[in-house]
């Protein structure tokens, strides 16, 4: 027994990354940086941009959707939307949907390991499948707005928090100006979901 585990493990480097069962190569790995998220009654649809520096990227922002009835579904649908595997390991911008469940998007992004606490959260009046499809992306920009813009980013643990202690969340809005995303002021959240 001890022998053929041995020979299993001595042939195992032979076999290259398909023996790891979750290697990726790079080139084929979708880097989501923009998620955006819109979550109703209805279910939810994610839209996810990647980075255009990485993967098989050509220099082009690929965006894709997915949806289902809940999180979980519209996550496995938005991973076989494309041809390359969609990780969102790198998420650093989530837009929100008008008509989502803020708190619940927000504790969900908060217990999703993937997504992380520090993603900036942005509001936007119509969809934000419909926003991101506009923009053709927008990763770049979105960062850009928070450094120049003078809006004052609100990260998802920021958000949950002032939720949670002060029943209200100011978000900065995002519109779509032609194909370019414009900062567009603020909304105020209250806890029950309701804009001040």
């Amino acid at each position: 027994m001890k022998r053929m585990l041995l020979c299993l493990l001595a042939f195992l480097p032979l076999a290259g990354c398909q023996a790891l069962p979750f290697a990726r190569e790079l080139e084929a790995t979708m880097l989501v940086q923009v998620l955006g998220v819109d979550w109703t009654d209805q279910g939810v649809t994610l839209t996810a941009v990647s980075d255009p520096d990485t993967g098989s990227g050509d220099g082009e922002a690929e965006v894709l959707s997915g949806s289902g009835r809940d999180l979980a579904e519209a996550e496995t649908a938005l991973k076989g939307a494309g041809e390359e595997y969609v990780a969102l390991t790198h998420v650093t911008q989530l837009v929100l949907g008008a008509d989502s469940d803020l708190p619940a998007v927000l504790e969900a992004a908060l217990e999703e390991p993937a997504l992380g606490q520090a993603a900036t959260v942005w509001l936007t009046a119509g969809t934000a499948r419909e926003l991101l499809e506009g923009a053709g992306g927008g990763a770049k920009r979105l960062s850009s707005i928070e450094l120049n813009s003078g809006v004052k980013p609100v990260t998802v643990l920021k958000s949950l928090m002032r939720l949670e202690e002060e029943g209200l969340v100011e978000l900065p809005l995002l519109a779509l100006t032609g194909e370019t995303l414009t900062p567009a002021g603020t909304a105020r959240i209250r806890e029950d979901n309701d804009e001040t």
